[in-house]
């Protein structure tokens, strides 16, 4: 009868569109992974992208130690300076001022001054107090729950590295290399300010790391562009192939055995929902040209079948003949400015026994 055949005629529609899905989903040349092994190639890549970071500014560090000298000695005026004012504002307020005892404490020990020597010391070579001040900022970074400085100190201590940073500049400028204490210090800045964070927070996620970079992408793409800028590029393809292949996949209650029955409806709700900002951070540049106009083909399939998901509504059989015209041949079926059903395969529909 009719019923039987448009249900055949669905089932094959149905089945076009999910092999469609998975060959979008291929286009990376990966195929596609859980959301757990996902999250092993996102914490991966995180933890390569920290040893790049770190490879990258010992290498800008090391050539600029060259150009310095790393026994030339650096004067503490801003250091010092920071000094007497932490001290004048602690005279001034003692018992409101506690958290400052941490800051002076280090910058005194640093600077040499003791009751005996008020003046302290008047210089400290340049790679022994990069040490120190890299030392600051290492503690600076440390989670709260294993944190060297807590509470107010810790902006005490922010402070201190912002006045042994410019004392290393100026000696830096001293010696012509200033440009290149700069770019160095930018590099370190950014990365400390922006990727150190997305990072860490990937390896601290484990296994849920992606479903935390796809955490507010129906508002934002910020945080999936952050991950994808620490990526390589083979990596962020293994992300895309998921993502294509996860956004098609039928709910639990309507999945088959083998866990890979493709649902129009879940596809265009899940397409629909990410961000135009979120679409662009995922599937953005040259290299993924193609694949997001196939999805975007998929996309306008998917909204001609949503209605016959569960193969059981026939209503929009001219729709969904037009969609099995435009799995077939989207360019054809796109020139016509409609996914309705051609002549012919009206023609087809009515002669055929079955119907």
């Amino acid at each position: 009868g009719s019923a039987n055949y448009m249900r055949e005629y669905s089932d094959s529609i149905m089945s076009k569109a999910q092999q469609e899905a998975m060959r979008v989903a291929q286009m990376t040349g990966r195929s596609p992974m859980s959301q757990e092994g996902t999250s092993d190639v996102l914490t991966g890549g995180a933890t390569d992208a920290m040893k790049r970071f770190a490879g990258r500014r010992q290498g800008m560090s090391d050539a600029l130690m060259d150009m310095v000298g790393a026994d030339t000695p650096v004067g503490l005026d801003s250091t010092r300076g920071l000094l007497e004012s932490m001290m004048a504002k602690k005279a001034a307020a003692p018992t409101a001022t506690g958290f400052m005892n941490k800051p002076i404490g280090e910058t005194k020990g640093l600077l040499g001054v003791t009751d005996e020597l008020p003046e302290g010391i008047d210089s400290i070579p340049y790679e022994a107090l990069r040490e120190f001040r890299t030392d600051i900022g290492s503690k600076l970074k440390l989670p709260d729950v294993s944190a060297a400085y807590v509470g107010k100190e810790k902006q005490g201590m922010k402070q201190l590295y912002g006045g042994l940073l410019d004392d290393l500049r100026t000696t830096a400028k001293g010696a012509g290399a200033g440009d290149e204490a700069a770019v160095l210090d930018r590099y370190t800045r950014y990365y400390n300010n922006v990727n150190d964070e997305t990072l860490q927070t990937l390896i601290k996620r484990d296994d849920k790391a992606y479903k935390w970079m796809m955490e507010g992408s129906a508002d934002s793409g910020k945080r999936i562009n952050r991950v994808r800028n620490n990526l390589q590029a083979d990596e962020w393809d293994q992300v895309v192939s998921t993502t294509v292949d996860r956004m098609g996949r039928s709910t639990p209650g309507k999945q088959n055995l083998q866990g890979d029955m493709f649902s129009p409806d879940t596809f265009l709700t899940n397409w629909s929902k990410l961000s135009p900002e979120a679409k662009q951070s995922m599937f953005g540049g040259s290299r993924y040209a193609d694949l997001r106009d196939s999805l975007n083909n998929l996309g306008k399939v998917t909204e001609a079948l949503k209605d016959s998901a569960t193969a059981k509504n026939f209503s929009n059989t001219a729709t969904v003949a037009g969609a099995m015209d435009f799995l077939s041949n989207p360019l054809t079926a796109l020139s016509m400015g409609t996914l309705a059903i051609p002549q012919y395969a009206v023609a087809r529909g009515m002669t055929n026994p079955k119907f």
